[in-house]
């Protein structure tokens, strides 16, 4: 049996995804048992599962994970598609790519509280909907009730591919495929482009039993969806173009710089947001002082601090690989980094 570790998609991997992602959204070329067939608008999905699963296979190793990553993305371009239509004229959509436990609610929170008290309407968006966000404002985006077009932008929320790829492998369902285009169409349509980072071990440590399923009872798993997310953005970041559209904001500089961290993401919304100034800030902070990021450096530290994947035993491979073969992460973190 293949050694259980992680390791980050190989360069080969990575071409792979690159390579197939081109055309836009294509066919996905599997087929549900029985013949059945799930008719998802324009795209016919026939999802055979054991492609992307891999029959009889059940563990998380490297190998499997990578044909996993390459098989459920395939036909899926990482071409940027700017805005739909009509409905988007005059709106700068963001999208916030982010892997679960990277940030996003804390900011989001944090968004939505200074925008609230200085008069503006939420610019939280989702591609989800969720309990705030159930108005769909315009394609494919849900907003707050309390947002409108003349706030000028939104920053809609995608967790695309990870939570995709690891629903995947938790259900083993064909349903968890066939919504994956969608999702897949949902993200790709941005102006601008925030990506959410966290220390790699950190990151994998805050998912492992935060929710029910195997999958996030297995660090393994996470650190593999945490893998084919990371070589997916990095795809779409090599698309982009102006890296003034890109913003990077790590979990880590957000805690321990909030109050210059959101104003910098307010700026780079755009929109009324721009209007929001340090001094809101600080006076949301005074009045809100339980808003503030509840860990310390020194808390930080310690949730980077090594881990591996298979036990603490010696033939183990841990996740430091992952700085050593994944661009998004080696470019804004170090093995056991100290902050």
């Amino acid at each position: 049996m293949a050694s259980a570790t992680l390791r980050l998609l190989s360069v080969a991997a990575f071409k792979r995804i690159s390579a197939t992602s081109g055309g836009g959204i294509a066919l996905l070329q599997t087929s549900i048992p029985n013949g059945r067939h799930l008719d998802m608008g324009q795209v016919l999905v026939e999802a055979r599962l054991d492609e992307v699963l891999g029959e009889g296979q059940t563990d998380f190793s490297d190998a499997q994970a990578i044909e996993r990553c390459d098989n459920t993305l395939r036909g899926l371009s990482s071409e940027p598609q700017g805005k739909y239509g009509d409905a988007s004229r005059g709106i700068m959509r963001v999208a916030m790519a982010d892997f679960p436990t990277t940030g996003s609610s804390f900011i989001r929170s944090l968004l939505q509280g200074v925008a609230h008290s200085v008069g503006l309407g939420s610019p939280n968006g989702d591609i989800y909907a969720t309990h705030e966000q159930t108005v769909t404002s315009f394609e494919k985006v849900y907003t707050h009730p309390d947002w409108n077009s003349s706030m000028g932008s939104t920053v809609f929320k995608t967790h695309f591919p990870g939570n995709e790829y690891m629903n995947v492998i938790e259900d083993k369902s064909p349903k968890s495929l066939a919504k994956i285009p969608d999702r897949h169409n949902a993200s790709m349509h941005f102006d601008k482009l925030l990506v959410m980072l966290r220390h790699p071990h950190a990151t994998v440590r805050s998912n492992t039993d935060r929710w029910e399923g195997k999958c996030y009872q297995d660090s393994k798993c996470i650190a593999n969806g945490l893998t084919c997310w990371a070589n997916w953005w990095q795809s779409v970041i090599s698309k982009v173009g102006q890296d003034s559209n890109i913003f990077y904001l790590r979990y880590e500089d957000l805690c321990l710089h909030t109050a210059q961290k959101l104003k910098e993401v307010f700026n780079f919304i755009g929109g009324a947001y721009t209007s929001v100034t340090p001094d809101d800030i600080d006076k949301f902070f005074l009045d809100h002082p339980n808003k503030l990021c509840r860990y310390t450096k020194h808390d930080l530290r310690t949730q980077s601090r090594q881990m591996a994947l298979d036990g603490w035993n010696k033939s183990s491979r841990v996740l430091h690989e992952m700085f050593e073969t994944s661009e998004l992460f080696s470019r804004f973190y170090h093995d056991n980094e100290h902050y």
